[in-house]
């Protein structure tokens, strides 16, 4: 009985540590616990455009900008976990990412243990078919690399993609040094008047 007593009690003083294969849950926190806050400045997303088109695949970059660099001698440097309430998202990257399943209903794309050693990923996301608001959720973690779950820093942002609507949204084309020509597609009624000289005989 004393044997039992003294294993149960050195489990419940391990330490719990950070979770380099993936994120478990959305949150973060539960395995990141006194991480302090990342300013929603420093979670960058790159590759969706300010209107989706339907069906369309698009190549999203997560990237988390942060004062301290990532090194080899780290035990994890980031993490991060993406969701959409709609579309889909494909595993472009498998070395450093995945979609993890933590419930029936939910799924996420995050890291792997490889990809804990970066601060930069990228997946893609097909846009649904239907035209509709998509809301997307991002948390992140910039690691101190020390292997337990205190000093990092978690941040989450939440924004939400329209999608393109014809004859209404504007669409960047082309971007040529710091030129970039913008084109809007517009539905326009033109009355053309000109003048008819008629002849009349008779």
């Amino acid at each position: 009985m004393k044997k039992t007593s003294l294993f149960l009690l050195a489990l419940l003083a391990a330490p719990l540590f950070a979770m380099s294969n993936g994120a478990p849950n959305f949150g973060c926190t539960m395995c990141h616990q006194d991480a302090k806050p990342l300013s929603p400045q420093h979670i960058v997303i790159k590759g969706l455009p300010q209107y989706y088109e339907p069906g369309k695949s698009y190549r999203i970059t997560i990237e988390v900008t942060d004062a301290n660099e990532c090194t080899p001698a780290m035990t994890a440097c980031g993490g991060f976990a993406l969701q959409a309430n709609a579309g889909e998202f494909k595993v472009v990257d498998p070395t450093n990412t995945f979609i993890a399943h933590p419930t029936p209903t939910e799924s996420f794309v995050t890291h792997t243990k490889e990809g804990s050693m970066k601060r930069t990923w990228t997946v893609e996301w097909v846009a649904p078919k239907e035209r509709k608001p998509v809301t997307f959720r991002v948390a992140v973690i910039a690691a101190n690399g020390d292997g337990s779950p205190f000093g990092d820093y978690f941040g989450m942002k939440t924004f939400v993609l329209q999608p393109a609507v014809p004859g209404v949204n504007p669409t960047v084309t082309t971007t040529q040094g710091n030129v970039i020509t913008i084109t809007k597609t517009v539905w326009v009624t033109v009355t053309i008047t000109k003048t008819i000289t008629v002849t009349l005989s008779g």
